[in-house]
């Protein structure tokens, strides 16, 4: 019967046997069993986990990479570093939305990552291959010193166009791979895989299906269903682990990106290096991501909901595709997913989280530019964001403790799997730590501002750098807590059936923070107006706790 292994013609028996009673079968047997199935569910874990990493690997060598690119190609100025950062996240936010429906749109749940993985190669692959050619050999983001005049030849403003066009393409295939990850495969890999079979196999035998059954003798929650009223509660776990393996990949590879520039003295050979890495590595996330998907049952079950193919008529189809149709299409499916967001419950969260990137107090990206054009070198550059980020891992280990923690003390009944009040504990701690350490940050930064043409006064270069380095690192604690945290909620609160389009939305956001952050270090491109900046970032972390705190009361 449809549904049901069969081991061969008339096995009527076997497939009996299959769907019998739990209590009809051999304990040696279910015991063989049960040990087979953890072991599966392992291995997919296992092969998960290195699939996610050599993503996020790619993904996070290539955006410290840029950086050092943007700033050897066009040294001692920060208007391309801003085009660099305003096209790829403006890019987000007009299609992180259209994407995410992309993405819901597939009843397979492996075919938009796979399509999401081989046009991140692709992009990256060729955008290494385009930096490698206006890159100046003077190596200005190697040299302090240089003061060399930069070439706007016409050639290299053309291939500096044809990057940010590839780094827009690239930027969306990382969005569509974080949505379906995040949002629809972790939930789906938290849930033990074999209780549906079990729950069949506790049906009397030789029942259909899709024909009423008794209650399994396992509670299993079903696709559609809200994940709050029943979710395993070892997701915090899984959020943990792939949010360690991100701030791991994020250690190691700037490290490794880092060493190979110094080491070969140019950012050419980086470039050839990160170009031949991502056709290795390619094929390698294609064949595990393949096999998580083949291991989980729950991954192979088509979407409910989802469309793939039109029904209407080619004539219809030609009537659709004319720019205005089409534009009013696309601005009716976008007008759906922000209804969805805005009367979601988990709406203050998400732009609380999604306000973070707006922040430039964090040493990475705009900060990162901002510390090349002041002629910092980059080795201390580069320790300082290895420092911050073992504070960020350190976060991930530290946030699954304290939300368990605090469900012991107030003695959470076991029937809430969902942790909800341990989250607004820990979420609420989270953004208030880093609040208040960033209250010593953004006053470095005015006094060192006011001193000094390159924001940093000479007398002081070991001190005040030293203590800023330091504040800042330890802040990281608190938006990496709260980005765990953040995401567990949209896990439980928004329905499947509605979540990838919800996350869409929220990615649209976060880039669009990004977006405003990039142009806000245009407007204070120089050293000594980099302090307004930073005062407009620590505001809006304020903005970011005081909208949690209300989201945390209404809860109550």
């Amino acid at each position: 019967m449809d549904g049901y292994r069969t081991f061969g013609p008339g096995s009527e028996d076997e497939d009996a046997t299959e769907t019998g009673s739990l209590r009809d079968r051999n304990p040696r047997e279910d015991s063989i069993e049960a040990r087979r199935r953890r072991n599966i569910d392992h291995a997919s874990l296992i092969a998960f986990y290195a699939g996610h990493a050599l993503f996020m690997a790619n993904n996070r060598g290539y955006e410290f990479a840029s950086v050092l690119f943007t700033a050897s190609a066009f040294p001692h100025t920060l208007v391309a570093a801003s085009l660099r950062g305003l096209s790829a996240h403006l890019a987000s936010v007009l299609f992180s939305p259209s994407v995410g429906r992309w993405c819901d749109a597939h009843a397979s749940r492996i075919r938009p990552v796979q399509i999401c993985i081989v046009m991140q190669r692709f992009c990256i692959a060729l955008a290494c291959l385009g930096w490698a050619l206006i890159v100046q050999e003077s190596e200005a983001c190697l040299d302090p010193g240089f003061r060399g005049q930069p070439d706007v030849s016409t050639w290299k403003r053309t291939t500096f166009a044809v990057l940010l066009l590839l780094g827009m393409l690239e930027r969306l295939s990382a969005v569509g791979n974080q949505i379906v990850v995040e949002r629809d495969w972790l939930p789906l890999l938290a849930e033990r895989n074999w209780l549906p079979r079990l729950a069949e196999r506790s049906s009397p035998s030789g029942t259909a299906p899709d024909s009423p059954s008794p209650k399994p003798l396992l509670h299993t929650t079903t696709e559609e269903d809200p994940l709050l009223s029943g979710k395993p509660p070892r997701l915090h776990n899984l959020n943990a682990t792939t949010k360690l393996i991100d701030l791991v990949t994020k250690l190691v590879t700037p490290l490794a990106v880092s060493a190979i520039a110094i080491g070969f003295t140019s950012t050419r050979w980086v470039a050839g290096i990160l170009a031949l890495t991502q056709l290795l590595s390619c094929p390698l996330e294609l064949y595990l991501t393949h096999l998580v998907w083949t291991a989980c049952p729950a991954l192979q079950k088509p979407k409910a909901g989802s469309q793939i193919t039109s029904a209407t008529s080619p004539e219809e189809d030609q009537q659709v595709a004319t720019l205005s149709q089409r534009f009013k299409t696309d601005l009716t499916a976008w007008s759906h997913s922000l209804r969805i967001y805005i009367r979601s419950t988990a709406l203050l969260p998400s732009l609380a989280f999604a306000l973070e990137p707006f922040s430039v107090l964090t040493l990475a990206g705009s900060m990162t530019s901002y510390l090349l054009v002041a002629q910092f070198p980059l080795t201390h550059i580069t320790a300082a964001r290895a420092a911050s980020t073992i504070v960020e891992i350190s976060s991930t280990i530290l946030t699954p403790l304290l939300i368990a923690w605090h469900s012991r003390r107030n003695k959470d009944p076991p029937e809430d799997p969902s942790n909800l009040r341990s989250l607004t504990f820990v979420g609420l701690l989270g953004l208030s730590w880093q609040f208040i350490l960033l209250i010593p940050a953004t006053t470095l930064l005015m006094l060192l501002g006011n001193t000094s043409s390159t924001g940093f006064p000479s007398a002081a270069a070991a001190k005040f750098p030293a203590i800023l380095f330091t504040t800042l690192a330890l802040s990281r604690l608190g938006p990496f807590a709260y980005s765990l945290v953040s995401q567990q909620i949209v896990q439980l609160q928004v329905p499947s059936h509605e979540r990838m389009q919800f996350s869409g939305v929220e990615m649209a956001l976060i880039d669009l923070s990004e977006l405003a952050r990039w142009g806000m270090l245009g407007i204070f491109g120089a050293p000594s107006q980099f302090r307004w900046a930073a005062v407009i970032s620590f505001c809006s972390v304020g903005l970011s706790v005081g909208m949690f705190a209300v989201w945390k009361e209404k809860k109550k």
